[in-house]
C-alpha cells in the first residue's frame, strides 16, 4: 500500500514537472515570437523610411532642376529685353 502510495506521488510530482516545463517552453516560444514579430515590424517601418527619404530627395532634386530652368528662362527674357 506505501509502495503505491509512493509511486503515486512520484507520478503526481512528475505530471507537475511535465506540466511546468511546457509551461516554460511555451512562455520561451512567445516571446521569440514577440522578437521576431518586432523585428519584422521594425524592417518594414525602415523600409518605409528609405522610400520616404528616396521620395524626398527625388522631390528635392525636381525642385533644383526646375529653379536652374526658371534661371535659364529669366536669363533668356533678359537678354530678349536687352536686344
Amino acid at each position: 500500500m506505501m509502495e503505491i502510495e509512493r509511486l503515486k506521488v512520484l507520478q503526481e510530482e512528475e505530471e507537475r514537472d511535465n506540466k511546468k516545463a511546457f509551461a516554460r517552453k511555451k512562455g520561451a516560444q512567445v516571446i521569440v515570437d514577440q522578437i521576431q514579430e518586432r523585428t519584422i515590424q521594425r524592417m518594414k517601418e525602415q523600409e518605409v523610411r528609405d522610400k520616404e527619404k528616396i521620395a524626398l530627395q527625388a522631390n528635392i532634386e525636381r525642385m533644383r532642376q526646375e529653379d536652374v530652368q526658371h534661371g535659364i528662362a529669366k536669363k533668356v527674357r533678359i537678354n530678349d529685353l536687352m536686344k
